[in-house]
């Protein structure tokens, strides 16, 4: 059962990254866009702000993941998780900044701060529980291939 969970969500792990992307390339097109003057901008964050980088750099790596997990499982999986380390970068940056302005007891108290622990939590978690199916798919392609 647990070996047959792990094959499912290894199987739509790609499906859900491109829902992901799907939902929030729209919303930084419109970041870069007004940024670069195509589009008037409504006062969005700069972006070279560390947490508009931060969720750049998450979506650049999950763009690229979700790419190469059907082609090259394990760099497609690596990738994965390196755009889980610049979701933990961006959640310190959130943190610090609210801990400035509010005090780290308010910070602590804050129902957004630990939804996206959560979330960070959840999506490692997933990551890690099918981080051995795709080594294996990777050892089978090698085999097929020699």
């Amino acid at each position: 059962m647990i070996a047959s969970t792990r094959r499912w969500l290894a199987g739509i792990l790609p499906s859900l990254t491109i829902a992901v992307l799907a939902l929030w390339w729209p919303p930084m097109a419109m970041l870069l866009a007004a940024k670069a003057g195509m589009v008037d901008d409504p006062g969005f964050p700069g972006v070279l702000d560390p947490s508009t980088l931060a969720s750049l750099i998450e979506l650049m790596f999950l763009t690229a993941g979700a790419f190469l997990l059907t082609r090259n499982a394990r760099h497609g999986w690596m990738l994965l998780a390196w755009s889980r380390a610049a979701a933990l970068l961006r959640l310190a940056w959130a943190a610090f900044v609210l801990s400035r302005l509010n005090g780290i007891a308010a910070t602590l108290h804050e129902r957004i701060v630990w939804d996206s622990v959560a979330m960070l939590v959840i999506s490692g978690g997933l990551l890690v529980y099918v981080r051995s199916e795709f080594l294996a798919k990777d050892a089978r392609v090698e085999a097929r291939a020699s």
